[in-house]
């Protein structure tokens, strides 16, 4: 509106002035001329300021969502998905405040196959979830992608056969990871100090849960 009001003011002027020396007939191709070109510049401005504006705020969360959708999917050091379970390749193994050796430990985990969840990445380190909440950032080399779980749960049974009324041959400490080695529907063949057995897989805390 600004500018529209500033274009007529100028042709206004240009007029006046050529009124006023007498050149209005000679000079009237120069102000048609200069006519055009105030329509002209009144059009292609607006258009200019709609291209220039920034996004809105509307457009600006959807390219962010996009974004982090992507980042959820999809780790840029490793280009694995996220989230994914992995297991404790070492003995012993802390986990960190953050990404790197100057930050403080605040556990140090000591079951080798402890399944943990990675759920984000920066460089060679990588941010866990344990089983039961707990957070934190491992250096990946302590890391291995043997599929381990936890059974969780009062269900803790190992069982013969995929189905409840299989003899059982186990129960499993929750806090003793078992190997899995396959899935069937509701059921998972896993093993644990030389025991085999059938476990379901709603008890299941790492691979072959319907969390994976």
């Amino acid at each position: 509106m600004a500018c529209a009001t500033f274009l007529r003011k100028s042709f206004a002027f240009w007029v006046k002035l050529a009124a006023f020396r007498g050149t209005f007939r000679s000079n009237w191709r120069v102000i048609a001329l200069f006519s055009l070109g105030i329509i002209g510049a009144a059009a292609f401005i607006p258009s200019l300021h709609a291209a220039a504006a920034p996004a809105t705020e509307t457009e600006t969360r959807k390219s962010g969502d996009r974004g982090a959708a992507a980042q959820a999917r999809i780790g840029r050091s490793s280009g694995l998905p996220l989230p994914r379970f992995a297991s404790l390749k070492a003995e012993r193994a802390r986990l960190r405040r953050g990404p790197g050796t100057s930050y403080p430990i605040d556990w140090e985990l000591t079951r080798r196959g402890l399944p943990v969840r990675i759920i984000g990445e920066y460089g060679h380190w990588r941010r866990l979830e344990l089983h039961d909440g707990t957070r934190g950032w491992m250096h990946k080399i302590l890391l291995r992608g043997a599929p381990t779980a936890l059974l969780l749960g009062d269900d803790r049974v190992l069982r013969e056969e995929p189905h409840e009324a299989a003899s059982a041959v186990a129960r499993v400490d929750s806090a003793t990871p078992v190997r899995v080695r396959d899935c069937r529907g509701a059921w998972c063949s896993v093993e644990v100090k030389d025991i085999e057995g059938w476990a379901r897989r709603a008890s299941l805390w790492g691979a072959g849960s319907r969390t994976e």
